[in-house]
C-alpha cells in the first residue's frame, strides 16, 4: 500500500472522484492497481481515504499539460509553477476512492512510527488498518485491496 501526500483541496477532489489524475515530478515505483491513502497536508494533517492508482503514464510536461490539466484540477499557471525546468512529468490515473469516516491524524500516525512524506511512502497495509478506529473503514479498505489493488 502507498501513502501519497496531497494538499488539501486535491485530496478533497481525488477523494470525490473529481479529480482523476494526479501530477508528479516522481515516479512513485508502482505498476498499476495500486491501493493508496491520501494524506491531507497541512492544515489538515492526517490520511483522510483512500483510492487506487490504476496506472502511471509520463510524457514531457507539456503533453501532459495539454492531455490533463482538467482531469488533474490544476490551474495552467500552478502547472507551470510545479513543472518548472522539469524534462518528464507523470500522470497518476485514479479510481475506486473512498473518505475514512474517521481520518487517521498525524498523531496517531506519528505514535505509530508511520511518518507521511513530502511526496509518497509505501506501507504495510495491515499495520496502516490497525491505526483506524472505524470498523467500516477497515472493511472498507479491505474491500478496496480485495477489488485488485497491491
Amino acid at each position: 500500500m502507498m501513502m501519497l501526500s496531497v494538499r488539501p483541496a486535491y485530496a478533497k477532489g481525488i477523494l470525490t472522484g473529481s479529480k482523476s489524475v494526479e501530477l508528479r515530478r516522481t515516479r512513485p515505483s508502482i505498476k498499476g492497481d495500486q491501493l493508496t491513502v491520501i494524506y491531507a497536508s497541512t492544515p489538515v494533517q492526517a490520511v483522510i481515504g483512500a483510492c487506487t492508482i490504476s496506472c502511471v503514464e509520463s510524457g514531457e510536461p507539456q503533453d501532459l499539460k495539454l492531455r490533463y490539466l482538467t482531469e488533474a484540477q490544476i490551474s495552467e499557471d500552478e502547472f507551470d509553477r510545479y513543472f518548472e525546468e522539469a524534462e518528464v512529468a507523470w500522470a497518476l490515473h485514479l479510481r475506486q476512492s473512498m473518505f475514512f469516516e474517521q481520518p487517521v491524524s498525524l498523531e496517531r500516525l506519528r505514535a505509530s512510527s508511520v511518518l507521511p512524506v513530502q511526496s509518497w511512502r509505501f506501507l504495510d497495509w495491515r499495520a496502516f488498518a490497525a491505526l483506524l478506529t472505524s470498523e467500516s473503514d477497515r472493511i472498507k479498505l479491505g474491500n478496496l485491496l480485495a477489488s485488485g489493488s497491491g
